[in-house]
């Protein structure tokens, strides 16, 4: 499942992201990246951003890049 479909208050695991070396350095960089838990906060409405928590951080995550995350949900 991909991290644009999640609903707010789910928290998941990043299984994959499938996009190029430098937006994957750059999602590292605000600490997304594979094997880290994310808990869905808001999605804004009309195709806006999705907030996520990753490491004690708020990031918004565009749809676009969003569905290039692939996530499992954590019971």
């Amino acid at each position: 499942m991909s991290l644009d479909k999640i609903q707010e208050n789910t928290k998941v695991r990043v299984v994959k992201i499938t996009t190029n070396k430098s937006v994957k350095n750059k999602l590292s960089q605000l600490s997304v990246f594979e094997g880290v838990e994310l808990v869905c906060l808001r999605r804004a409405p009309l195709g806006g951003p999705i907030l996520v928590c990753a490491g004690g951080r708020e990031v918004a995550i565009g749809r676009k890049l969003a569905s290039k995350i692939e996530v499992e949900i954590i019971a």
